[in-house]
């Protein structure tokens, strides 16, 4: 670079033409060379608003605030996987879901312990039936 010119040339995006820096618009076509520059919002990260909503839910109203968060969390865990990470955070989707089949489990564990306190087998085997399938489902919403 020769001396004069100490800093690289700012190309115009009209025509291309490469003016100095500092110019204001462009020598050749007079185009301004100093646009506004675009304000992008950041967006809420999907899996971290599903994250807030399963442990307030789970610690209000563990079954519902449970399924609600399940809701939010495989919702952000699918964007997530399919905009490659640039829709929230994987692994913070993966964390809503553990958190809210937790929540499942801690709305729906003192009704088995209810039915199972009153002597009735078909409360036994349904709470059986009932864990068996969570644990089942657990690592297949994850694995996926």
């Amino acid at each position: 670079m020769s001396p004069e010119r100490l800093y690289p040339p700012v190309q115009c995006l009209r025509c291309g033409f490469e003016n100095e820096l500092g110019d204001r618009y462009c020598k050749q076509c007079g185009a301004s060379l100093t646009g506004p520059t675009p304000v992008t919002k950041p967006k809420a990260d999907p899996a971290l608003i599903s994250i807030i909503v399963t442990v307030a839910g789970t610690l209000f109203i563990p079954l519902a605030g449970g399924v609600v968060g399940l809701i939010l969390a495989y919702r952000a865990l699918r964007g997530a996987r399919t905009s490659g990470g640039q829709r929230g955070s994987e692994k913070l989707a993966k964390t809503a879901v553990i958190v809210g089949w937790g929540g499942v489990a801690l709305g729906v564990l003192p009704l088995c312990m209810l039915m199972t306190m009153s002597g009735a087998q078909l409360g036994i085997s349904a709470c059986e039936g009932l864990f068996q399938a969570l644990s089942d489902m657990l690592p297949a919403g994850l694995g996926r």
